[in-house]
């Protein structure tokens, strides 16, 4: 349709089109006058057909009408500039300086065109207009029937030749516009995904309010021990590893927990991991570490499907101040003890709570006479496997260990902000792999 909106994309070029055809055209006056000083050419009736072709241009900047529908415009002022010169070629008697400028303007400014019905009907209304101008010439300088002809001739070539070049444009228009609704249903599914991924963050935060909920805070534990800390850091918003504490009677239950996965999934089996803590403790009323352990695998196997490979590792410390006693148990974890700068590794059980494991699966307990100045450690496995270094390798439980041997003359408050500080410094810009839990305390 020739009254259809210009593209965004046509904008640019068709600006520079009227700016170079507008000024070419009043520039071509100088090039004539220089071969035909003589000739009928009026310098303000270029002039005019200039300025309007330069206002078209200006207005296309300023006036929505003229931006919208530059193309049509463009059209428009090829007619105007071409029946202008055509004026100017009848009465110089159709001379061979301004039959050749005519040539050239007419094809010069058929490339403007980008249908072929439009440079179709420009090309015939241009020699129907050549023709009837040799009615009123006499003696003309080109032979009517050979100037005709050969406009003929060429505007036959030079509408085939276009008219390639539209079936060329007209596919590749039908292709960006196959391409563009793509990208709209892509773009479209992409700003669905968003909605859901803030949705889904959003729900997982809610999520980690309720986790968190259930957890006692961090610096509680001083309450009961007040030579402790607790280094907490999870590597999703939820967390598959938590810390929990729990004083019953003269008993303080320490445990350090290492749910399968992390993120959500983990984040749901430590629900189940502090219940299960909780309802041993409290409700059933079991006091020793390797007893409850016990209790808690029973309790995931008869809970958990057949084939599910869930569960959680566990350090749990039963801590009695006034007997000086430390009773632990462990499933696939240890408890660290350092007296007097010597390390010592009391190894848990290497069976996790799990459905993998037997129903009647036993937890050893370890009963300990702590002394002053002793301390005790308990952790996941998120510090040791963490990648990081020169090499880039897991920090592992060696080089943790001897960490944890060099740091234990400092107050526990200055043994947490080293773990940290080595932590960042060992991971750099690399990745955290997995949550962290280290719980230290000193009597």
């Amino acid at each position: 349709m020739l009254f259809q909106k210009s593209l965004s994309s046509d904008l640019r070029l068709y600006r520079i089109l009227l700016l170079v055809g507008g000024i070419a055209y009043f520039a071509f006056w100088f090039i004539l006058k220089s071969v035909e000083p003589d000739a009928f050419d009026p310098i303000l009736g270029r002039a005019a057909v200039s300025l309007i072709i330069l206002l078209v241009l200006a207005l296309s900047y300023k006036v929505a009408f003229f931006r919208d529908y530059i193309v049509v415009s463009a059209y428009f002022l090829s007619h105007l500039l071409t029946y202008y010169y055509i004026f100017l070629l009848a009465n110089n008697y159709y001379s061979y300086t301004y039959s050749i400028g005519f040539m050239t303007i007419m094809f010069g400014t058929a490339v403007i065109f980008k249908d072929s019905n439009s440079l179709l009907a420009y090309l015939a209304m241009s020699i129907a207009a050549v023709g009837l101008g040799y009615v009123f010439v006499e003696y003309p300088a080109v032979p009517p029937l050979m100037y005709v002809s050969i406009l003929s001739t060429t505007a036959i070539i030079s509408y085939l030749a276009m008219s390639i070049r539209f079936n060329i444009q007209k596919e590749l228009d039908a292709q960006n516009k196959n391409l563009q609704q793509v990208y709209a249903e892509i773009d479209k599914q992409r700003r669905l995904v968003e909605m859901k991924n803030v949705d889904i963050t959003d729900s997982i935060v809610y999520a980690k309010k309720i986790q968190f909920s259930i957890i006692p805070e961090k610096e509680g534990l001083k309450d009961f021990i007040r030579d402790s800390f607790i280094y907490y850091r999870v590597k999703d918003i939820v967390s598959g590893d938590f810390y929990w504490y729990h004083k019953k009677g003269d008993e303080l239950y320490i445990a350090a927990v290492d749910c399968t996965g992390h993120g959500v999934p983990g984040a749901l089996v430590s629900m189940i991991g502090i219940t299960l803590l909780k309802q041993t403790i409290d409700h059933q009323h079991i006091v020793e570490p390797g007893e409850i352990l016990s209790n808690m695998q029973k309790e995931i196997y008869s809970f958990l499907q057949r084939g599910s490979s869930d569960g959680m590792e566990i350090s749990l410390c039963s801590v009695n101040l006034e007997k000086k006693r430390i009773s632990y148990a462990g499933a696939m974890m240890k408890l660290i003890m350092v007296r007097n700068g010597i390390l010592t590794e009391i190894k848990g059980d290497r069976h996790s709570i799990s459905r993998n494991t037997s129903y009647e699966a036993a937890f050893t307990n370890h009963t300990i006479n702590f002394e002053a100045g002793d301390t005790f450690y308990i952790f996941t496995d998120g510090y040791c496997d963490q990648f990081g270094g020169e090499k880039q390798k897991k920090f592992m439980f060696k080089r943790f260990e001897k960490l944890l041997t060099e740091i234990n003359p400092l107050t526990m408050r200055q043994q947490k902000s080293t773990l940290e500080q080595t932590y960042k410094g060992w991971k750099g810009e690399l990745e955290q792999v997995d949550d962290i839990l280290i719980i230290g305390f000193k009597f």
